[in-house]
């Protein structure tokens, strides 16, 4: 199961994260209560000023996804997706 456990705006990664994990799942699946928590990491969250994503299309031949801020996994797959059908069907304009 991967599951986040909520982003900080600095850059320094919280000590306590497996801590945060924990609550968050917990919070989710209370009947995960007893479950080990094998691995925890932090790190920087790639954000926008108004974190939305952004993606499109710098020329033809240039795509750009970035910034999913926490919308994540759900629409970076779309995104993917739907950028990689548009490289397929090879440059237009």
């Amino acid at each position: 199961m991967l599951i986040g456990a909520g982003e900080t705006y600095t850059a320094t990664v919280p000590r306590n994260r497996v801590e945060r994990l924990r609550k968050r799942m917990v919070n989710v699946f209370p009947q995960l209560s007893d479950l080990a928590i094998d691995h925890a990491w932090g790190g920087f969250v790639d954000i926008t000023m108004n974190r939305a994503p952004r993606f499109g299309r710098l020329r033809p031949d240039i795509f750009f996804l970035q910034g999913f801020s926490g919308h994540g996994l759900a629409l970076a797959g779309m995104a993917g997706k739907i950028t990689a059908e548009t490289m397929a069907d090879g440059p237009k304009g």
